[in-house]
């Protein structure tokens, strides 16, 4: 393997969730502005409504409140405090109340967000594509309706602002999508945690192929040094394992047509020896060199990482994990201020 990393990794990268967020708010926009356009009273007087227009404004009511709500889930995904929106209501009105009223449209928008990367993991289709595609046609319903005396943010106003995910914040995005395969995958047998726990080698492989490029990026990064050094061994290690997948599965194709699957996946109970979770436990893969990601609160924004176990589980000791790769938080690398006290993940 050649030390230098993908060209195209940045511009592959997954779009982040506030961009995800952002997008859903703007679509929902665009179909609040249609529908109250249709209500502009037009054509020849003298037909009787029937009190359409009563019900047409209900339904708009209802719209409204589904924007409120996805507004919610942008400004959660943008570090907003719910004292902060509580403050804002009209009347104001506690965190605590803020938080009872709003906090379920977070939790619906963040569980469709998992069916979501997991109709991806699981081999269906990349919706990615969907979102440069989504985003082009706000774009040009955002420019035809720009009237004199508006902001103008260029022929792209919508697409601009939509950003990816940077390679530590990937890395972090990967494991997630491990444990996503872990617990939700349907093979047979494939329940997470037991001793026959097989993962099939077709899903496995992209995370890992995308692991390797995304490892080999962060070592880019890195100025020349020990730190750069092991980077770099951790990228030519993802990469050698990909490729090992990549023969088992070439190899299994040859042999019969039954799909291949991974190795038994042995979990365990860990301890985290150092690092911002240190003493904490968690669990982990019961292999050397395993890495574990972390992501901690203000999400995202918040401090990001990776353990690597450096001791088996045996007889009822937990492995050992050790950090490896510590990203400090959006606050302490940009000019934009912390989150306040009582920002809740």
């Amino acid at each position: 393997m050649t030390d230098t990393p993908s060209p195209d990794v940045a511009e592959s990268s997954p779009y982040t969730e506030r961009s995800h967020a952002d997008l859903e708010l703007g679509e929902l926009a665009r179909e609040v502005s249609d529908f109250a356009r249709r209500m502009v009273p037009t054509g020849p007087r003298g037909e009787s409504t029937s009190g359409y227009r009563l019900a047409d404004a209900l339904a708009l009511q209802a719209l409204v409140g589904r924007l409120v709500e996805a507004v919610v889930v942008t400004e959660r995904q943008n570090y907003v405090s719910w004292r902060r929106l509580g403050e804002i209501a009209d009347p104001p009105v506690s965190d605590s109340t803020a938080h009872g009223r709003w906090s379920p449209a977070e939790t619906e928008w963040k569980t469709q967000r998992r069916k979501w990367l997991r109709h991806n993991v699981m081999g269906g289709p990349d919706r990615d594509d969907t979102v440069a595609e989504r985003a082009a046609r706000l774009d040009q319903w955002v420019t035809r309706h720009t009237e004199p005396g508006d902001l103008d943010h260029g022929p792209h106003p919508v697409t601009d602002r939509l950003d990816r995910m940077d390679p530590a914040t990937e890395s972090v995005h990967l494991s997630v999508l491990r444990q996503i395969l872990l617990s939700d995958c349907p093979a047979t047998p494939g329940a997470p945690g037991t001793d026959d726990a097989g993962l099939p080698l077709d899903l496995l492989l992209p995370l890992e192929q995308r692991q390797a490029a995304v490892d080999a990026a962060l070592a880019a990064a890195l100025p020349e040094g020990p730190a750069a050094a092991e980077a770099w061994h951790r990228a030519r290690r993802s990469r050698t394992y990909a490729e090992s997948l990549d023969t088992q599965i070439r190899s299994a194709a040859a042999q019969s047509s039954a799909p291949a699957t991974a190795p038994r996946i042995d979990t365990v109970d860990a301890v985290y020896l150092d690092g911002p979770l240190a003493g904490q436990r968690g669990y982990a893969l019961n292999t050397l060199g395993q890495r574990v990601g972390f992501a901690l609160p203000p999400r995202p924004g918040g401090p990001t990482g990776e353990y690597e176990v450096i001791t088996l589980a045996h007889q009822g000791r937990p492995a050992s994990l050790r950090l490896i790769r510590d990203t400090p938080t959006d606050s302490q690398t940009h000019s934009p201020a912390a989150p306040s006290e009582d920002q809740k993940p």
